[in-house]
């Protein structure tokens, strides 16, 4: 009986030492061989046999992690936890082994023989937490425009974001447990997350890993500009090369252009609608007219918006190179 009280006090002494100490309780009692010692710390590369960046333990359960530690980082312990392992984190007040993942650092208490220890205690270092507004580029891999994710699923999508000017790439993994919000759907789900739409992803980064807790899905907005300047690509909805536009009548045309506002660059298609007294300007022509707008032709429009049509002000028709 007095054993057993020995090793319960034991157990809440270390528990009690890492979490005043941070783990820093670790560093004065590492053995010479370094191969032994009863207490490791490091980075957690694999749990329960999954490398997979994110991966954690499950509650309550046994199981096992690897910590990658030593001065050359080449040192593997195999820890190995049960439901009686004590566990301890700041800011959570009931931690356990859910809350061990693949790229987290750790401290770990126990008997270490033959680089595998049989846990008392286990402290857990997350990472720094980020919140990352981009465009979703792929999902799942796929970088098919509309690309969606699966509801329920463990899965990755990639968000591109910009800092001082120059586009960044994180890759956000997701599990069953990440949260989804998306303001037009209820009860937001990964299948919300599509190539094309804006997201931001909050949660702790390791390398350039986000393991998102919430997922907050913003459907891109079609952009409804004052200018734009490409390609003509139909007149009065017919999309045939060199059909134009009827000289002093009301009709329309796409113009397709490229918005380098967004990341990365996307292709954009305006309707742009013109009156009979819109005023149209080429070099060389003395008096161009809608019939000077073509498929396959270059313009320049300047206008207005009115319900997602560009209302032309002027139309200036441009050379072919």
């Amino acid at each position: 009986m007095r054993s057993g009280l020995k090793v319960a006090a034991a157990t809440a002494t270390m528990v009690a030492l890492l979490a005043m100490t941070g783990g820093a309780v670790g560093a004065t009692v590492h053995s010479a061989s370094g191969g032994d010692s009863p207490s490791v710390t490091g980075k957690v590369v694999a749990v329960n046999g999954d490398v997979t960046v994110g991966t954690c333990g499950t509650s309550g359960v046994s199981g096992n992690f690897i910590i990658r530690s030593g001065t050359t980082k080449t040192h593997l312990t195999t820890v190995n936890v049960t439901a009686s392992t004590s566990f301890v984190e700041k800011g959570v007040s009931t931690p356990s082994f859910a809350n061990v993942c693949v790229g987290y650092q750790a401290t770990a208490i126990g008997n270490n023989t033959a680089h595998s220890m049989n846990a008392l205690a286990v402290r857990v270092f997350v990472p720094n937490a980020v919140n990352r507004l981009g465009q979703v580029t792929a999902v799942n891999g796929s970088a098919t425009p509309g690309a969606c994710g699966t509801a329920g699923a463990k899965g990755s999508f990639t968000l591109n974001y910009k800092v001082d000017g120059s586009a960044v790439i994180d890759t956000v993994d997701v599990y069953p447990s990440t949260r989804f919000h998306d303001p037009k759907v209820t009860g937001a789900t990964f299948a919300d997350v599509c190539v094309g739409d804006n997201a931001t992803a909050e949660g702790p980064i390791v390398g350039n890993t986000i393991i998102a807790a919430v997922v907050f899905v913003t459907p891109p907005k079609t952009p409804t500009p004052l200018h734009v300047r490409g390609e003509v690509t139909s007149v009065n909805g017919v999309s045939t090369s060199g059909t134009c536009g009827v000289a002093d009548t009301v009709g329309s045309f796409v113009v397709t252009w490229t918005d380098s506002h967004s990341i990365p660059p996307s292709t954009i298609n305006s309707t742009v609608g013109v009156v009979a007294t819109t005023p149209f300007v080429e070099n060389g022509v003395a008096s161009p007219s809608f019939a000077n707008v073509c498929v396959g032709g270059k313009v320049s429009v300047i206008g207005s918006n009115s319900s997602g049509v560009l209302d032309a002000s002027a139309v200036a028709v441009l050379s072919a190179s």
